[in-house]
């Protein structure tokens, strides 16, 4: 009973992993005629991962929900962690951003420009704080001229 599922890029790392009988689903591990396993759960690496996947796909508003619960609860150590790292990421590889941002601005310019116009409709006047679009604006204007 062989199954579809490939074990992709997983190469059997002796200290986690062992050749062990086919599991129910039928992994075998590159024609071995065995399952490639887990040490600690002695579970089949397919069948876990699948699992995972499964779980993910059917949980993704409680995985959400933990995440953002997560990061609110300990943002100062996430940034602590993300700052310099980005950091030192940007200034080791500027020349290749900015390549890659230069780049992106070239092949997106009629993209870029009508957002930036689309944005300019609806900027808010610093004197007045007004939300509206600019258009409707314009013709309040236009009608206390008259």
């Amino acid at each position: 009973m062989n199954s579809k599922v490939k074990y992709g890029t997983n190469k059997m790392n002796a200290t986690i992993h062992y050749l062990g009988s086919l599991c129910k689903r039928g992994h075998d591990y590159m024609g071995t005629g065995h399952s490639l396993r887990y040490k600690k759960f002695r579970s089949c690496v397919l069948c876990s991962k699948q699992q995972h996947t499964k779980y993910i796909e059917d949980n993704q508003d409680t995985i959400i929900q933990y995440r953002q619960r997560y990061y609110k609860n300990n943002k100062t150590k996430i940034l602590q962690k993300q700052i310099p790292y980005a950091y030192t990421y940007y200034w080791e590889n500027k020349e290749d951003i900015n390549a890659y941002q230069k780049f992106y601005r070239e092949q997106h310019k009629v993209r870029i420009s009508n957002k930036l116009k689309e944005y300019r409709k609806t900027t808010i006047n610093p004197h007045t704080q007004d939300l509206r679009p600019l258009p409707n604006r314009l013709q309040k204007i236009n009608k206390r001229k008259r």
